[in-house]
């Protein structure tokens, strides 16, 4: 899914239970206290790695263990910040209606400009 202003990306898609963070801790950030929205919480997860992902030039599966699940000691805290904040830009425009404020915002990219492959200056 392509997402206005964000080119497709070749990669395959990323399952949820390879996202970047957990479902609790994207519960957490979104301060959801119930399971309704679990199951659009989880594609968001896997729609917010993947931008972080393709802005980064990464692999998917790339701060992953092999249980699939995040990988802590590996995902820098500023890439874990970026993933929250493009979660909750989709979680609170999942209507569409505010096309002003894309999930790539300036602050993410300033999160992750350190982390882009390749770096830029």
């Amino acid at each position: 899914m392509a997402l206005a202003g964000h080119p497709a990306t070749r990669r395959s898609r990323i399952s949820a239970d390879m996202g970047l963070v957990t479902l609790d801790t994207a519960r957490e950030h979104l301060n959801v206290t119930h399971s309704d929205d679990d199951l659009k919480i989880t594609r968001m997860i896997d729609d917010a790695t993947d931008i972080i992902l393709d802005y980064l030039g990464l692999d998917a599966g790339t701060y992953q263990t092999t249980a699939l699940e995040p990988d802590d000691d590996s995902l820098p805290p500023r890439v874990r910040a970026a993933t929250l904040l493009v979660l909750g830009s989709l979680y609170d425009n999942a209507d569409g209606q505010n096309p002003d404020k894309p999930p790539l915002s300036e602050a993410v990219k300033d999160l992750l400009r350190r982390s882009r492959d390749p770096a830029l200056a």
